[in-house]
């Protein structure tokens, strides 16, 4: 599995470039990959986030089209930041509706990619996948979410106590309506 970062205004040389890439993961490793947008476009209205799900998807579209195939999941956002970081934390239905324009517009063109949700970071904030386990199952494929501890690990031996509870949390949420945990 890897993550990779999604830019919505790559230009076709970049689009290239990323789809070579995705082909070279699934030839020579068969690596499953999520994409998280670093730095959406900020879309106030329906309208706009429609028009932008229609930019994502035409992007997540060419790599398909190439066989990109083992590009498995999307999320809106690295960290549910939107202007900066984590603005989304405390706007949830917004995440909400940007995923649905995405699932809407996605459906609607046959595109097998499923909406990841929330890849939320640190721990601390994983909140937002239970909450969205209650309020978007229904356009979510998978859950996921991330922490930072691998350049500096926790002195506190109680960190991972503390650490595999939370993670024993988002993933029984997610197990609960079926669907898997990504880390």
């Amino acid at each position: 599995l890897a993550r990779m970062n999604h830019a919505w205004n790559w230009d076709p040389e970049q689009v290239q470039y990323i789809a070579r890439y995705l082909l070279r993961l699934k030839h020579e490793t068969q690596t499953e990959v999520y994409m998280a947008t670093w730095g959406p476009k900020e879309a106030d209205t329906d309208e706009a986030r429609r028009e932008y799900a229609a930019l994502v998807a035409d992007t997540l579209e060419a790599f398909t089209g190439r066989g990109a195939d083992n590009l498995k999941w999307f999320c809106l956002t690295n960290e549910l930041s939107l202007g900066q970081w984590g603005s989304l934390l405390g706007d949830l239905p917004k995440f909400r509706a940007y995923h649905q324009a995405l699932y809407d517009e996605f459906k609607a063109r046959g595109l097998a990619i499923g909406l990841l949700a929330t890849d939320a970071a640190p721990a601390g904030n994983w909140g937002t996948i239970e909450w969205a386990v209650e309020h978007m199952d229904d356009i979510t494929d998978v859950y996921g979410g991330h922490d930072y501890f691998n350049q500096h690990p926790p002195e506190d031996p109680r960190f991972y106590d503390w650490f595999q509870a939370r993670l024993r949390t988002v993933v029984d949420a997610a197990r609960g309506v079926g669907k898997d945990f990504i880390l």
